[in-house]
């Protein structure tokens, strides 16, 4: 991370608190709000993140893996719970988590019968997969171990919405229908269904535990109503050479690009290095005072050219920074320019190597 760049994330943890909130307003006082933390908060920074949502009133978080449990840990209170999405998957990791009182998502058979037989102290969530065949046991695998008497103790039955950003998506009632079904055969025992886009499908869609990650910072792809959740991350690009082009000239790698005579040219301090799309190259929108702009030519890897041949002189003469993400472009906007989503955008340690700046509760600088 470098400290003296002048390109900046800002990372505004009020903003994630309120979204914790907002989401724990959606849904009944009976149904637990947790928070997933996996791939370091979505590339955010967990360190500040965590925090400010244990101040909010959170006390069950979610990672992907043991080693992510084991660094969260010392940075949560005691009385929080960590589960791991992905399980453990030998002895030794069970009493490594028995050890240090991190809880687990079961997974497959196997995950099932290693817990029954080494875990003690610990909490359990069993994962049925309902259709979107990645993670999670088949109605089959339910069946036997219920025939076998050997259902784990657990807290939660839990499955995952496959579509569930897109609202009219009949799998999402399919989906629903099957947690239900399978809820039934497990005598009623608690559900945890719905990601941060199924928590906006509606109340059948709670059941007793919620898991928001990204809505947390925002992202809402367009599920959510309008201006609902906070945008809690910007990101403004230090303008570190502007241009006149006198002649039409190519922008850039292998001349993708061609400025017209006159155009005025911005070059920016940041590249895909920093996690900013290449794929954004001759389609990406930037804003300056208001005006938007575009990013002209291939990304390179570690600046990118805006052609700002739009703004009046004075404003072209005396800008510093360029707006790649704020109150004019959102991340759902910008990763939907890419061809991707908020999700991977921020996980991909959107800004790492620049400068972050987290405002708001701790009022910490990084």
């Amino acid at each position: 991370m470098d400290k003296y760049s002048g390109t900046t994330l800002t990372i505004n943890l009020d903003h994630i608190r309120k979204n914790y909130l907002t989401i724990q307003s959606k849904v009944a006082r009976s149904c637990a709000v947790s928070a997933v933390l996996k791939a370091d908060a979505y590339g955010i920074g967990i360190k500040h993140v965590a925090p400010a949502l244990e101040l909010a009133g959170c006390s069950i978080f979610f990672v992907a893996t043991i080693d992510e449990a084991l660094a969260i840990q010392p940075i949560l209170n005691p009385r929080s719970k960590i589960y791991v999405l992905h399980g453990a998957h030998t002895k030794e990791l069970i009493e490594l988590c028995n050890n240090r009182n991190i809880h687990l998502v079961l997974n497959n058979l196997e995950q099932i019968r290693l817990f029954n037989e080494f875990a003690y102290g610990i909490s359990a969530i069993l994962h049925i997969d309902t259709g979107m065949n990645r993670l999670g046991i088949s109605e089959q695998d339910l069946d036997q171990i219920i025939f076998d008497n050997t259902v784990p103790r657990i807290e939660y039955l839990m499955s995952h919405l496959a579509s569930s950003e897109i609202r009219e998506a009949d799998s999402n009632k399919l989906q629903l229908s099957l947690i239900k079904k399978y809820q039934e055969k497990l005598g009623g025992i608690k559900v945890s269904f719905a990601n941060s886009a199924g928590i906006f499908l509606g109340d059948d869609y709670h059941f007793d535990m919620v898991r928001p990650g990204c809505a947390l910072y925002g992202i809402s792809h367009k599920i959510c109503e309008t201006g609902l959740l906070e945008h809690a991350i910007t990101l403004y690009a230090h303008i570190i050479q502007k241009r006149i082009i006198k002649a039409d000239q190519p922008v850039g790698y292998g001349g993708k690009y061609v400025a017209k005579a006159g155009s005025k040219l911005l070059t920016l301090d940041i590249g895909y290095a920093d996690g900013y799309p290449r794929s954004l190259s001759n389609r990406g929108k930037v804003f300056v005072d208001g005006y938007m702009l575009d990013i002209v030519g291939l990304i390179s890897m570690d600046s990118m050219v805006v052609d700002a041949t739009a703004l009046p002189d004075h404003i072209f003469n005396h800008a510093t920074h360029v707006e790649l993400i704020g109150d004019n472009i959102s991340i759902d906007a910008v990763s939907m320019l890419a061809g991707s989503s908020g999700y991977e955008l921020i996980a991909s340690k959107l800004g790492n190597r620049l400068k972050r700046m987290y405002v708001g509760l701790s009022k910490e600088k990084c």
